[in-house]
């Protein structure tokens, strides 16, 4: 398609771009959602291990160790369930949306494209009716020629038709684009924040998981 707009050649491509860049994102955020959650299920099954390893520990102190351990563990595998959730529903879950809306940019343009190639098949079919009319009436054959001219006024109407819907889904285009840039600017921004926000909370917790567990150790090592 060359029909010299550099503008929807220019957003086409960025189009294109996006579309690329938020599939990556959302695999790779699929993939820390189910590893999270693997590692959540993991921890559930270590916690149940070492519960039973300190039920049957002679050492008190190492017991009562592995007992605060296995508490420990089950804290944090809950948290990382809680975290694979927020995964899905805070960060995955949108970017899927977003990944939908671009994908209609992407069909706009496309239509856009197919309404623009009939439209240029249209003025073709034309100059070769008027090609035809001329040689047919250059070699006396006027009844054939006066034919065509109905051939010849349908095919201006069609591609007057196209014109003007090759010029309204351009400006529909424009006017989504506009209304996409807008959201996307307000959306990724709170979307990202959510998520980080997420993300500080989990980790803050972890830490505090952990840290409530280290005096504990101190009982094995002295």
């Amino acid at each position: 398609m060359e029909e010299g707009d550099r503008w929807f050649e220019q957003t086409q491509s960025h189009v294109e771009e996006l579309d690329e860049s938020l599939r990556k994102l959302l695999h790779l955020s699929e993939t820390l959602t189910s590893t999270r959650r693997e590692l959540a299920i993991a921890q559930e099954s270590m916690s149940k291990g070492l519960s039973m390893l300190a039920s049957c520990e002679e050492s008190t102190a190492l017991a009562r160790a592995l007992s605060h351990l296995t508490e420990t563990e089950e804290n944090a595998a809950a948290l990382w369930s809680k975290q694979s959730e927020m995964d899905s529903v805070r960060f995955t879950e949108c970017l899927s949306e977003y990944v939908g809306l671009v994908g209609s940019l992407k069909e706009l343009f496309a239509e856009r494209v197919r309404v623009w190639q009939n439209w240029q098949s249209a003025q073709q079919s034309l100059a070769r009716k008027r090609e035809q009319k001329a040689r047919l009436e250059l070699s006396g054959r006027n009844d054939r020629a006066s034919s065509l001219k109905d051939e010849m006024d349908e095919a201006v109407r069609r591609m007057d038709q196209l014109e003007a819907e090759f010029g309204d889904l351009s400006k529909h285009t424009r006017e989504e684009i506009g209304r996409f840039e807008v959201q996307r600017r307000r959306d990724m921004r709170q979307i990202f924040i959510e998520y980080l926000e997420s993300l500080i909370q989990t980790h803050t917790e972890m830490l505090d998981v952990w840290e409530k567990f280290e005096p504990e150790t101190r009982s094995i090592f002295a």
